[in-house]
């Protein structure tokens, strides 16, 4: 398995061939309607993530994406869309995923990384929990036709923590 720098090229050979249960996940959340258009607004929100990566096969195919951004300063939001092509590099992505996912997409000084996955998508919810991600809960009606979502969280073994400043008091 390769990963990568997800190019534009990546994130529309994804985004165009998801894996059914992404697609319902995705365009439940997304105000964008068409593949295309999905597509063009992850490349224009790129700047707001600190990382947006593609998994390929050895011979270069993308398979997934996966990214994250933050949301606050210790605490990201992570995801993860992908091919029915997936299977050829799960076992590889689960590896390199458990070893080194969550410091390739955001910063090492993050304690938490939180992401949203739609309950109906069982292989999804199952790899994230084999990362150590852990529910937190049931969200009904979250999604644009009434989809439950479930919250995921993934907590730093070694959690860092800033100096408190009371400037003023």
């Amino acid at each position: 398995m390769i990963v990568r720098y997800a190019d534009d090229d990546d994130i529309f050979e994804v985004i165009h061939a998801l894996r059914a249960r992404d697609l319902v996940e995705v365009d439940a959340v997304r105000f964008e309607g068409s593949s295309t258009s999905i597509a063009e607004a992850m490349i224009a929100s790129r700047a707001s993530r600190v990382a947006d990566l593609c998994l390929a096969t050895s011979e270069g195919y993308a398979v997934a994406l996966i990214g994250g951004g933050l949301t606050s300063p210790r605490v990201g939001s992570v995801y993860m869309v992908a091919t029915d092509r997936w299977p050829e590099i799960a076992l590889a992505a689960t590896r390199w995923a458990k070893r080194d996912g969550i410091g390739r997409v955001l910063p090492a000084i993050v304690n938490r990384a939180e992401c949203r996955c739609w309950e109906g998508h069982t292989v999804a919810r199952r790899w994230l929990e084999r990362l150590g991600f852990r529910p937190e809960g049931r969200h009904p009606l979250v999604g644009k036709h009434g989809e439950t979502f479930v919250t995921y969280a993934w907590l730093n073994p070694e959690p860092a923590f800033a100096a408190p400043s009371h400037e003023g008091d």
